[in-house]
């Protein structure tokens, strides 16, 4: 059953509430378009459609090994030790959506074959921080309900290919990127 971008903005909030997370975290509060565009300018680089939406629905928090994360506020500080750790980021226009909690990193990726979605893929730091290891899903929301189905115990994503093609079916799209069951 595939799922929409549509669809999954709404699943997506309901998943980030069932999550656990830290219980002294506050509930998400979503970043303004203006700290947005603050923070687009202040780095030098352009989110795409989706991750703004993100922003706007949460602007960082944390959930289940790491944290997603954010523009402002207190929640900025992991996208701004990404960016301080991996300056070149910011050149590649690639945007820190979420960290794996052992310094690996979730980024948006910019690829001129959609415009407003960018996928978002896995980066090992430890291996090579200027290169891509695997594609994790096809926009910023399919990479959500992805992570945050497997916090509420469902471990299929990323490695199971046919439960990961059947909900994000665009992922085929980005053919000249690995994906995380080539090394099977």
């Amino acid at each position: 059953m595939a799922l929409d971008i549509n669809e999954l903005k709404r699943i997506v909030p309901d998943l980030l509430r069932q999550a656990p997370g830290p219980p002294e975290e506050e509930p998400p509060v979503g970043a303004t378009l203006e700290e947005i565009g603050k923070f687009e300018t202040e780095n030098q680089v352009s989110l795409s459609q989706d991750v703004v939406e993100w922003l706007q629905t949460t602007n960082g928090i944390t959930r289940g090994p790491g944290t997603f994360t954010g523009v402002s506020g207190p929640m900025v500080l992991g996208t701004e030790i990404a960016f301080s750790n991996y300056p070149q980021w910011k050149t590649k226009n690639w945007f820190p959506v979420s960290d794996d909690g052992c310094g690996n990193y979730f980024v948006s990726y910019p690829l001129e074959k959609r415009l407003g979605i960018r996928p978002v893929c896995f980066v090992d730091t430890q291996s090579d921080p200027d290169r891509v290891s695997y594609l994790a899903a096809s926009s910023v929301w399919h990479f959500l309900y992805f992570v945050l189905r497997r916090e509420l115990g469902d471990r299929r994503w990323p490695g199971d290919q046919v439960y990961v093609l059947e909900i994000d079916p665009d992922i085929r799209l980005f053919s000249e990127m690995p994906l995380a069951w080539h090394g099977d």
